[in-house]
């Protein structure tokens, strides 16, 4: 995929009114066909679509297709626009201190605001570049020295 999520946003968008198209369940009648569609608080189903994939000779991808079909729901969808959205918009990590800089933490769970301000601090309270990037999914902070320091000697003054 090009990255380009407007038409998808668009598509998504328009279906406002059918965001309760997030559930599945074995249709009535026919073994391999599953249904798509909503269960209200009584568990009454209103399906929206069939899913017949024995027609295609694989009565078995029938669940596999309702879970997705059901799990790509318009509000879902808008949820992963708008997280690629905001990923874009965090400044690249300085490529020295990619490069260069020793690891000093990987931190698990950690918001990317909260990681921007972490490394600033950092940085004004040591005087090093210090900079992160998600490496597996956490917060992987790395630190360059300023010239003339090596990582080794130099320590924070307390």
């Amino acid at each position: 995929m090009s990255g380009d999520y407007t038409e998808l946003k668009a598509s998504a968008l328009a279906m406002k009114g059918w965001d309760n198209m997030s559930s599945c369940w074995p249709a009535e009648g026919e073994p391999a066909d599953w249904q798509v569609g909503r269960l209200d608080e009584d568990d009454n189903q209103y399906p929206i679509l069939t899913v017949d994939t024995a027609e295609y000779g694989q009565p078995e991808a029938a669940p596999v297709v309702a879970r997705y079909y059901a799990a790509a729901h318009p509000e879902a969808v808008l949820g992963l626009i708008q997280e690629v959205e905001q990923l874009r918009q965090i400044p690249p990590c300085d490529p020295d201190v990619y490069q260069r800089g020793s690891s000093v933490a990987v931190i698990g769970d950690m918001p990317r605001d909260a990681a921007e301000q972490l490394c600033r601090g950092l940085s004004v309270l040591t005087g090093w570049r210090i900079d992160w990037h998600y490496l597996g999914g956490r917060v992987h902070v790395k630190a360059l020295p300023p010239a003339g320091a090596s990582a080794a000697t130099d320590q924070v003054q307390q």
